[in-house]
C-alpha cells in the first residue's frame, strides 16, 4: 500500500477493504443486495452506493451489514497485519458442498444452477493444504 500523508487517507485505505470484503462476503452467501440490505436493516440504495464507492457509510450501517454478514456465517475481519479478509463458517462451507453435492454450480456472484456431474472437478485435500501453505 502507498505511503499515505494524512489519517483521511489511511481511513480510506480502511473502507476499501471493509467494502471489498462486504462484496465477497454477499457474493459467498449468494446474496443479492437486496437480501443483504433486508437482512441488515439498511436501504438498498445506501448499500449499493456503498459497494460503488460513492459514498462514506454511517457507523451503524457498516455494523447492521457486519452483523447480518456474521449471523449468516461470514464475518469481515482487520488482522493486526492491516490485511482485510472474510472469515467463513463450517456451516457456510458444508451448504455449499451440499449445493455441489447435488450438481449445482456456483457462480462468481453466488448465483446457483444446475450442472452435469461429469462436468465438475474437485480438489483433494493435499491438493488444498498445498494452496492453503503458498499463503
Amino acid at each position: 500500500m502507498p505511503e499515505t500523508s494524512s489519517s483521511t487517507s489511511e481511513a480510506s485505505y480502511r473502507m476499501i477493504g471493509l467494502v471489498l470484503c462486504l462484496r465477497a462476503a454477499r457474493s459467498v452467501l449468494g446474496w443479492s443486495q437486496t437480501q443483504l440490505a433486508t437482512k441488515a436493516g439498511v436501504s438498498k440504495p445506501a448499500l449499493n452506493r456503498l459497494e460503488r464507492f460513492e459514498s462514506e457509510p454511517r457507523l451503524d450501517t457498516v455494523i447492521r451489514i457486519q452483523e447480518a454478514l456474521a449471523e449468516a456465517g461470514v464475518r469481515i475481519e482487520q488482522r493486526e497485519d492491516g490485511e482485510f479478509g472474510i472469515a467463513i463458517n463450517q456451516g457456510v462451507v458444508k451448504d455449499m458442498a451440499e449445493r455441489i453435492d447435488a450438481g449445482e454450480s456456483v457462480t462468481s456472484r453466488g448465483k446457483v444452477g444446475r450442472v452435469k456431474k461429469e462436468k465438475t472437478t474437485f480438489l483433494t485435500r493435499e491438493q488444498m493444504d498445498q494452496l492453503t501453505k503458498k499463503r
